[in-house]
């Protein structure tokens, strides 16, 4: 996991940061700029991500994106990836809509949100039930402590990397 310093260090490199007036403080430029989280596997990439990335950028001035590891998604979902980890990472880097992309070790999105601590978090809302339903509650009482917001798309039935997974078995 990501560490608060090394967070901000690699939100230095942003493009937008590189426009800071000198005179001002991390601090002060962090509070002018609104940041969006989403936390994503990203194994087959899909026109759903491409969405909810499109959103998160139309919200906030930084897109931050928690690529889950292939330990995180193992979890959850299924056993092993298609796509390993580190391709993962730099396919979602090469998005138009993408400023920084971190590691999200687990499927609790706290431990990363209490380090960005982003003014919106975007999720499909199809983690309203099912597995990912404790995992919500639980980033809303984290957005909560820093008065972050989540943003629920209504989530793309039949467009996900389980159904796409699921057509190609059939064919």
């Amino acid at each position: 996991m990501i560490s608060q310093n090394e967070f901000i260090d690699k939100l230095k490199t942003t493009t937008l940061y590189s426009y800071k007036p000198s005179h001002i403080s991390y601090e002060s430029w962090r509070k002018s700029v609104t940041v969006a989280y989403i936390g994503m596997c990203a194994d087959l990439l899909h026109v759903g991500h491409l969405n909810i990335l499109r959103i998160a950028k139309l919200n906030a001035q930084i897109v931050v994106v928690g690529i889950l590891t292939d330990e995180a998604i193992s979890t959850y979902k299924r056993e092993n990836t298609i796509i390993p980890y580190a391709n993962r990472v730099e396919m979602v880097e090469s998005i138009r809509y993408v400023d920084l992309v971190i590691e999200q070790s687990s499927l609790d999105y706290v431990p990363n949100l209490e380090i960005v601590k982003p003014d919106y978090l975007i999720h499909g809302s199809d983690w309203k039930n099912g597995i990912q339903q404790k995992t919500r509650q639980d980033a809303i009482a984290a957005l909560a402590k820093f008065s972050g917001e989540l943003i629920e798309p209504e989530y793309f039935k039949g467009i996900s990397t389980t159904e796409i997974i699921r057509k190609i078995k059939s064919l």
